[in-house]
């Protein structure tokens, strides 16, 4: 029998507060600890957050990717993006994967939330672990390896720092890998309401 982390993934569920058990845990590696705000860098928050579109953002000039880079420049900015929540997934490595969008069938972007068991060092894990609950809370605490497409997009406001991913063909990533990771917030946000 496998262990019980293969158990999950062969499954392709997780179920309840989408947190994985220490024992469990395949954290990343990629400029992870820029993408879990455990670098040391402070990080740019205004109050509130400045409101940017996922066009606003899909339209920065992305730096050069490269692995050892630290935050800097626009990665610094905490920013809040008010659109739909189109489809969410579990990474490998624990983050809750997420597409928005301006519209409910626009151009899309992603947004992830570290597992804070994966970023017990950075001073936004509590943060992290609301936004994750209150994503649960808000499409059903259900998630699998593979996208789970809303049919019906809820309506969010997404706070969060601006981060770079480099391009490697992944399902709704903007142009220009911008992303928002990690994701400090993540709040219903009806019709009519602004950032």
């Amino acid at each position: 029998m496998g262990s019980p982390r293969a158990l999950v993934v062969m499954a392709g569920l997780v179920v309840g507060a989408v947190a994985i058990p220490a024992e469990e845990r395949l954290c990343g590696s990629e400029r992870w600890a820029v993408k879990t705000a455990t670098d040391g860098t402070q990080l740019h928050e205004g109050a509130p957050p400045e409101v940017r579109t996922v066009a606003q953002l899909s339209a920065l000039e992305a730096p050069r990717y490269r692995e050892a880079r630290p935050r800097e420049g626009e990665e610094l900015n905490v920013v809040a993006v008010v659109g739909y929540l189109r489809a969410v997934k579990l990474e490998e490595d624990g983050d809750l994967h997420a597409l928005i969008s301006d519209a409910p069938d626009g151009l899309t972007m992603v947004v992830e939330i570290p597992d804070p068991g994966c970023a017990a060092r950075s001073p936004y894990k509590d943060r992290m672990a609301a936004a994750r609950a209150a994503t649960a809370k808000l499409v059903g605490a259900v998630f699998g390896r593979k996208f789970r497409t809303l049919t019906t997009p809820p309506r969010v406001r997404v706070v969060g720092a601006i981060f770079f991913d480099k391009l490697h063909g992944q399902t709704g990533m903007a142009g220009n890998g911008v992303e928002l990771h990690p994701v400090l917030d993540l709040t219903p946000a009806p019709e009519g309401s602004g950032g």
